[in-house]
């Protein structure tokens, strides 16, 4: 099993890391109904979790959010699975998306969120392993293949 990665105790991330980016904006190229990388769903933000104390993966730049409006329900699961099924080739480590979680700790399925959590109806959040996180920008566009070749099947 592969493992998650924590944020660290102090996040020193002055802005998204390289490859988190370039998997935003491979995301915005494969499904553009959904918004990523544009006004609030990007990825840096030094911030701790909402409602908690721990820092948020946000702080580490290694975490994306992705718009989905209500109308696009369909598709925010549709892109919520295709990371879940590819992300070992994407370093995903977590999906969070309509009251529920997808974790590599139990990658076998999804799981409903506790009802105290932050249900990310409006948005999916993306998390991304470091060896992803760090991979330069020029995998965007292994990662817009691989999404479109998920979205097609």
């Amino acid at each position: 099993m592969t493992r998650y990665e924590p944020v660290g105790p102090a996040p020193s991330a002055t802005g998204c890391q390289s490859g988190t980016r370039a998997l935003g904006l491979a995301i915005a190229d494969v499904w553009p109904e959904l918004t990523s990388m544009k006004g609030a769903y990007g990825c840096w933000n030094r911030r701790r979790v909402v409602g908690g104390t721990a820092w948020s993966m946000h702080a580490e730049g290694r975490a994306l959010d992705v718009g989905v409006p209500a109308s696009q329900n369909a598709a925010g699961w549709g892109l919520a699975c295709d990371l879940t099924v590819a992300h070992a080739a994407l370093d995903v480590q977590r999906v969070i998306w309509d009251h529920h979680i997808w974790s590599i700790e139990e990658a076998a399925g999804w799981r409903r969120l506790r009802p105290t959590s932050l249900q990310h109806v409006d948005h999916l959040h993306v998390e991304h392993r470091w060896n992803g996180a760090n991979k330069p920008a020029t995998i965007r566009a292994e990662y817009t293949a691989r999404l479109r070749l998920e979205r097609t099947r």
